[in-house]
């Protein structure tokens, strides 16, 4: 019964937490590629070239609730 109340507990300490670790070969990648951290790293400058930013495209789908389904635009 203890076995219990310890792997319950933890489920709710653990509960929506995202647990990262990196060892062995990731982790000397990760050193080789001098890679941000995954929880506060800068995931929208990643490169020091600022000259060749993408337009991008825009996609608007609409729903239609008579149909059930998206249409585009």
């Amino acid at each position: 019964m203890e076995n219990k109340q310890v792997v319950d507990d933890l489920y709710n300490g653990l509960y929506r937490k995202r647990q990262l670790g990196y060892g062995g070969l990731f982790k000397i990648i990760k050193k080789e590629l001098a890679l941000d951290d995954a929880e506060n790293g800068d995931l929208i400058h990643t490169s020091e070239d600022n000259d060749s930013l993408s337009e991008g495209t825009k996609i608007v789908a609409i729903w239609n609730a008579i149909k059930q389904n998206y249409y585009l635009k």
